[in-house]
């Protein structure tokens, strides 16, 4: 038994243009068509409390930063200890362009890999670290839990939400989403599965507090994707953000 108490979400802008995302790390490159992209570099997304903290998030990593840290003043009402956090977000992309320089070398590997490979780029690949960062910065000590299923994640993370207010092991969850266009291969697998539709960077945020209504996320989230058989698709964000659309419209 659940209410929605705030929402946020970032997208690109009404205009920005829709054009091939090209990656340059294949022979020949692997150019995804009818892609839309926020026109800000990542560290323009949001301001980090630690500018160091942008080196060990993916570009997905900051956009759930951004959807999530707004939430700091309504998650102020709440006891630390009592607020959770419920994330939907992919692995961070490989380092496909120092892979594609090592293929040929043959000696002093282990030099080369080391001169291309950052100690915290090993960091950006884990989904777990965007949520930890995020409950660090808004200073939440309650579960923070992590879900990667491509079709799945964000209704996984709803009913774990839902059951730990239910059960009374919190008193409010921000739940949050994030889709980047950094990942070729993750960009391939959703433009295969979506057709002619536009793939899009997104994030999505919301605040659930205890209510009265009893919420079936199955159906709730069923179809709830911005443009679900229309012209849009937010990959693993799509779900959270087609929940603040019909929010937003109400």
């Amino acid at each position: 038994m659940s209410e929605i108490l705030w929402t946020h979400r970032v997208v690109p802008p009404k205009g920005t243009p829709v054009g091939p995302r090209v990656f340059d790390v294949y022979d020949p490159p692997l150019v995804i068509p009818r892609t839309c992209m926020i026109p800000r570099p990542t560290r323009e997304l949001v301001e980090l409390p630690d500018r160091r903290s942008y080196r060990s998030l993916s570009r997905a990593g900051v956009l759930l930063q951004a959807a999530g840290l707004p939430a700091r003043e309504v998650l102020a009402r709440f006891e630390r200890a009592r607020v959770g956090i419920y994330a939907a977000s992919e692995t961070g992309p490989q380092n496909y362009r120092a892979a594609r320089e090592l293929v040929d070398a043959r000696e002093g590997f282990a030099a080369e890999f080391r001169k291309r490979n950052h100690p915290k780029l090993y960091f950006t690949q884990l989904a777990n670290l965007q949520a930890s960062q995020l409950a660090i910065c808004l200073d939440v000590r309650g579960p923070v839990n992590v879900y990667k299923h491509s079709a799945l994640a964000t209704l996984h993370a709803f009913e774990q939400a839902e059951f730990d207010l239910a059960t009374g092991l919190i008193d409010a969850a921000l739940l949050c989403a994030a889709m980047s266009l950094d990942d070729p291969l993750a960009c391939l697998r959703l433009r295969r599965a979506i057709g002619a539709r536009v793939l899009s960077e997104g994030a999505g945020a919301l605040v659930l507090g205890r209510g009265e209504k009893v919420r079936d996320w199955a159906k709730i989230l069923d179809g709830s994707e911005p443009g679900a058989g229309g012209d849009v698709c937010h990959g693993i964000a799509g779900p959270i953000l087609g929940l603040i659309d019909k929010e937003e419209s109400h």
